[in-house]
């Protein structure tokens, strides 16, 4: 059994409701049953418009509300990848949760937890490289706008946080 210590948990659960913010992932997506061909190599995996065309058109939105430009696609393109290797991974780990929910006792409910903020925590040890790349490609900008884009989703977090009694 693994044990997720608590400041790495918290990082994770952040960055999942980051993700989750900004459209980088998004519940329907992640609860959805389908898997597209990229996220298995089964035979059998089929994938449905609607998944698919969710990551793709947070995808998109991304493209457009960051204001890529077409010298910077290469870059883009790897952070695109990477969201859509991401949004799988995240994706399989809820399949598998649903899969076993009837079964599971408290302990196992507790893992998948576990496992579904890990496929989180890794996919951003992914991503923050890749976007640093795009990032540091930005003119500045760009980089004003997309520190806006990403702190539109802080901002809509804190503002739905509940208040704490003083």
């Amino acid at each position: 059994m693994s044990t997720v210590h608590p400041a790495p948990r918290a990082l994770a659960v952040s960055a999942l409701l980051t993700a989750l913010a900004l459209g980088l992932v998004s519940p329907a997506f992640a609860q959805s049953n389908t898997v597209t061909p990229s996220q298995s190599a089964a035979p059998a995996a089929k994938t449905t418009h609607r998944a698919r065309g969710g990551i793709d058109q947070r995808i998109a939105d991304l493209h457009k509300r960051l204001q890529i430009t077409s010298a910077q696609d290469a870059q883009w393109n790897q952070v695109a990848d990477i969201m859509r290797q991401n949004a799988a991974a995240v994706e399989a780990a809820v399949k598998d949760r649903a899969a076993n929910a009837k079964t599971m006792n408290a302990m196992d409910n507790l893992q998948s937890y576990e496992k579904i903020a890990q496929a989180h925590e890794q996919g951003l040890e992914k991503l923050i490289p890749a976007f640093q790349t795009l990032y540091d490609s930005m003119s500045d900008a760009q980089k004003k706008n997309a520190d806006a884009v990403f702190r539109v989703g802080a901002e809509r977090r804190a503002a739905r946080a509940p208040k704490k009694a003083g």
